[in-house]
């Protein structure tokens, strides 16, 4: 996790607006964002990707099965 920790904040720095880091073993998302805490979720929660687009990675898979 530190790993992980360390390279978000280094895209954070670097002027990234928004980092999604998704994790397919324990299907969990963190959403990180300068200036604001992280968020830690589950893959059924709708994710914000852009104005208007939100991302729901149970939503997703369900429709592809």
């Amino acid at each position: 996790m530190n790993f992980i920790s360390r390279k978000i904040e280094t895209l954070l720095a670097f002027g990234v607006k928004k980092v999604i880091w998704i994790f397919g073993e324990n299907k969990t998302i963190i959403v990180a964002e300068p200036g604001r805490d992280w968020i830690m979720t589950n893959w059924s929660s709708d994710i914000k990707i852009l104005d208007g687009e939100v991302l729901n990675l149970k939503k997703l898979h369900d429709e592809e099965q």
